[in-house]
């Protein structure tokens, strides 16, 4: 898949999932971006490549313990779902979980 693309699908399923939540919660996510707060899609998607071609799933920005944590679901060539977990703030890859 060409990176332009897996780069506006990425858009869009991140825009879809903010618009689940009122628009405080976009303003707030655009805000800690703007601000340096949390790493742009762009630096998250070059880390997810590493893993290899998967499909994204969905992209979560989410609380947990004192920060925000980006929760990536992919789906690998044979079927499989992973789930990723980044530092917002550095994305730093944290764990991969395997179902």
């Amino acid at each position: 898949m060409k990176l332009g693309s897996l780069l506006i699908g990425l858009i869009v399923i991140v825009m879809a999932s903010f618009s689940a939540y009122s628009d405080d919660d976009n303003d707030r996510a655009r805000a800690l971006h703007e601000r340096g707060k949390i790493v742009s899609l762009e630096t998250l998607l070059q880390s997810i490549r590493q893993h290899g071609d998967w499909q994204i799933l969905e992209i979560e920005l989410e609380p947990e313990d004192d920060r925000l944590i980006y929760e990536v679901e992919l789906l690998d060539q044979q079927g499989h779902v992973h789930k990723l977990m980044f530092d917002a703030k550095t994305g730093q890859e944290l764990k991969l979980i395997d179902d």
